[in-house]
């Protein structure tokens, strides 16, 4: 159980002094109920444009007959967003070439993960990540709703995503 809530604590997107403070606490069924607390008191509810942003995804990925809304079919939708879209301009990236690649790879790379309509797509692990780090980006800024434009900075921890490497690409 100790290991488990090591593995967790590892994984989540909580402050580094969070972390040792949970990692101190020796007792494992109480270290659980401290990462749930910790989860619980770091949500802030999505902002109505970034509900209908993450919506837009997921039905991107299930139009497409994707199993997975992956960080690709995010950042599509998070090139429309209103806050996203203001960031993206203000980093002066050319948001319809950043578009454009994102549609092939879309396109080109994900052909082979078509299935069978079985329902709406499902977030990957790190589509959910991205959330939970908009919604700490949002809370040390003191905000108090998570918005596009939080979830395009949490985008970025993600370096392994074709999607944080077309965003780098496009400056």
């Amino acid at each position: 159980p100790g290991r488990v809530a090591d593995i967790v604590c590892a994984h989540m997107v909580l402050p580094v002094s969070d972390k040792h403070s949970l990692l101190a606490t020796l007792d494992p069924v109480m270290r659980l109920r401290r990462v749930d607390a910790l989860l619980d008191s770091s949500a802030l509810p999505f902002s109505p444009t970034f509900e209908m942003t993450r919506r837009r995804a997921i039905h991107c990925a299930t139009q497409r007959y994707h199993r997975h809304a992956t960080l690709e079919h995010l950042l599509l939708a998070l090139i429309d967003d209103a806050d996203a879209s203001a960031v993206i301009l203000a980093a002066n990236a050319d948001r319809d070439a950043l578009k454009a690649d994102v549609l092939g790879f879309l396109g080109n790379e994900r052909e082979g993960i078509v299935v069978e309509r079985i329902g709406e797509a499902h977030p990957t692990p790190a589509f959910r990540r991205v959330a939970q780090r908009a919604q700490l980006h949002a809370r040390e800024l003191d905000g108090v709703v998570v918005t596009g434009a939080h979830a395009l900075l949490g985008l970025f921890a993600e370096t392994r995503s074709p999607a944080a490497r077309l965003l780098d690409k496009h400056g």
